[in-house]
């Protein structure tokens, strides 16, 4: 196994080795990935732009004319900053360029499913995964789980429902504080998804009982314990829609 260096921003393939995951930016904070073949040339999806210029990935014509190739290191430039994507560990560089070569030719490109980073990240490590599909997932489903919490507020007929309508745009920064810690941790870590959620998890639920304990306040301690219980049920109930969101738009 090989042990990968740091994120290195160039500007050349003087930069680069043999087997290298290799990223260049196109709009809206999104990625193109490819494979460095380490003799001036990249295997990474083609054909998937309108025009030499576009940096947004055209999904119709990606479906219709994307396919794996090996081209010159300028085509898949295209005169923009190329970085470097770090793994802790993967494949040994031959084995890496082995399994980009294997690929050469197939089409069927998808830009949820079977995109170029799904590419890269299978060559360097084995794995079918994109970080940037994660993070647009995370997004829909802490959208499903913050429509819970103003349901939850407005319609609620337990006990602490005076403290949870007033807790519950508040409990909104929970899902703010989960989500930013999820797409933080997938940024650093990107081929470790599972680690992410558990970590935006924790915090997720910590925010949401500090917030509902704090909503209580003016209640004195029973009133801080009623909200903190609130917030906790609150985030679960938040969570629960969160996983049915998943069912629905798949992981």
């Amino acid at each position: 196994m090989a042990i990968a260096g740091f994120a290195i921003l160039s500007s050349g393939e003087d930069f680069m080795a043999r087997g290298d995951h290799l990223m260049v930016p196109l709009v809206c904070g999104t990625t193109h990935h490819g494979i460095d073949l380490g003799d001036g040339s990249i295997i990474h999806w083609s054909g998937i732009w309108r025009n030499a210029d576009d940096r947004a990935c055209d999904g119709l014509i990606a479906k219709q004319y994307g396919t794996i190739r090996q081209e010159p290191y300028e085509l898949f430039a295209r005169d923009l900053p190329v970085t470097i994507q770090p793994y802790q560990t993967g494949f040994e560089p031959d084995e890496v360029v082995q399994r980009a070569l294997s690929r050469i030719g197939e089409r069927g490109y998808h830009l949820t499913e079977n995109n170029c980073e799904h590419f890269a990240v299978w060559c360097k490590i084995g794995k079918h995964h994109s970080a940037q599909v994660w993070a647009i997932h995370r997004v829909v489903r802490r959208t499903a789980s913050a429509a819970v919490r103003i349901f939850a507020g407005r319609g609620s007929r337990v006990l602490a429902r005076g403290v949870t309508r007033g807790a519950s745009p508040w409990l909104l920064v929970a899902d703010g504080a989960q989500l930013a810690t999820e797409l933080a941790a997938v940024h650093r870590y990107p081929h470790a998804p599972e680690a992410a959620e558990k970590l935006g998890a924790r915090v997720g639920l910590a925010t949401s009982v500090g917030v509902g304990a704090v909503a209580g306040m003016w209640a004195g301690p029973v009133g801080m314990v009623t909200g903190a219980v609130a917030g906790a049920g609150s985030w679960y109930a938040g969570e629960k829609a969160r996983q049915k969101a998943t069912e629905w738009i798949g992981r």
